[in-house]
């Protein structure tokens, strides 16, 4: 199983984890469920987390593996400023 899933990641990768900050801030846009935000930058900490994983497996240039830990730091950075925990 597992060594399927990676083989479908290598044929089917699309790059779709440039569009995580739109879930970080639509809920603050629309105003809307405003509680969203810190959980939506956790699961993206969580995503970026597999996605290093991956690059690790793919044995990818230490690159990917940088921008995956810059995207995380932001996200740690959202979930923590918007999570009422900051002044």
């Amino acid at each position: 199983m597992g060594r399927f899933v990676v083989q479908y990641l290598d044929e089917n990768d699309r790059g779709c984890g440039s569009l995580d900050w739109c879930w970080f801030m639509l809920p603050q846009i629309l105003n809307i469920a405003v509680w969203l935000t810190p959980l939506a930058a956790l699961g993206a900490v969580c995503t970026m987390i597999g996605a290093i994983a991956l690059h690790i497996h793919r044995k990818d240039g230490a690159e990917a593996i940088a921008t995956n830990l810059f995207i995380i730091a932001l996200a740690v950075f959202i979930a923590y400023s918007r999570s009422g925990l900051i002044g």
